[in-house]
């Protein structure tokens, strides 16, 4: 009888052992698990404060490159307005230029574009819709 209890004595040490070493065992695989996620989510708070920090710094760059544009504006209006008022004064400035000029400035900007054009076509197949395959043969048999 003793025998009996003893042994169910030391079953029931051993089961709770083993039940401790399992917690202990799933306690740190959840630690391990907790650690990996805490390291992930300050990795990502990392990045996100850079991803912030540029966004600012484009921010800026961008309000600058506004400001600098709408004073270039101003100073272009600026100059506008002046050489308005400079052209009222002057009547030779008021004056349409003679038929002759005219006609030789639209020659000008005509040429000017056919050879843009010609400089657009240079290296380009003449057709439009080339087969780029060799042609059907027949059978000549």
């Amino acid at each position: 009888m003793k025998l009996n209890i003893i042994l169910c004595a030391l079953l029931l040490t051993i089961s709770l052992q083993a039940m401790v070493v399992i917690r202990a065992y799933r306690s740190g695989q959840e630690s391990t698990r907790y650690e990996a996620l805490e390291k992930a989510v300050k990795e990502s708070n990392t990045t996100v404060r850079e991803l912030l920090k540029a966004t600012a710094e484009t921010q800026s760059a961008l309000a600058a490159i506004r400001r600098e544009d709408q004073e270039r504006a101003a100073r272009g209006e600026e100059r506008r307005e002046t050489m308005r008022k400079n052209l009222q004064a002057d009547e030779c400035a008021r004056t349409s230029p003679p038929a002759d000029v005219a006609d030789s400035l639209q020659q000008h900007a005509s040429a000017a574009e056919n050879r843009r054009h010609l400089r657009e076509r240079a290296g380009k197949s003449d057709q439009t819709d080339a087969g780029t395959g060799a042609a059907a043969t027949h059978d000549m048999g």
